[in-house]
């Protein structure tokens, strides 16, 4: 899994929650880190914020539907903004699922569950 957040607490705490629950997690602290390791790395899933300098989560969700590194990628977004209008963008460019900050711990681990086990993944 690739964690992907601008904020290192935010970073680091769902990095130690996924990593507790067997994932391998790495991290990314925007979208133009994220999307050099999704070109470098195969992921299982992508759990990004949507508001980072430099490339946003929107444009990463984007790039990454748009190239073949996210074929069978689960994607989770996450935001502190939690409008509808928020949520229909997101899953306009691709995102799976929506969670809205603070996260859940077990929600953000039975999410992407959940994802995994429907595409046969993990």
């Amino acid at each position: 899994v690739l964690v992907v957040d601008d904020s290192q607490t935010v970073r680091e705490a769902l990095a130690h929650v996924l990593a507790k629950s067997g994932f391998a997690v790495d991290v990314a602290g925007d979208g133009v880190e994220a999307w050099n390791l999704l070109r470098e790395a195969d992921y299982a899933a992508l759990v990004t914020d949507l508001e980072m300098p430099r490339m946003d989560g929107i444009a990463l969700i984007e790039k990454a539907r748009a190239d073949e590194v996210a074929v069978g990628l689960a994607i989770v977004a996450i935001t502190s903004r939690d409008s509808r209008q928020s949520r229909e963008r997101a899953q306009e460019v691709g995102a799976d699922r929506l969670l809205s900050k603070p996260i859940d711990p077990k929600q953000i681990v039975e999410v992407l569950f959940s994802l995994l086990s429907r595409d046969g993944s993990k």
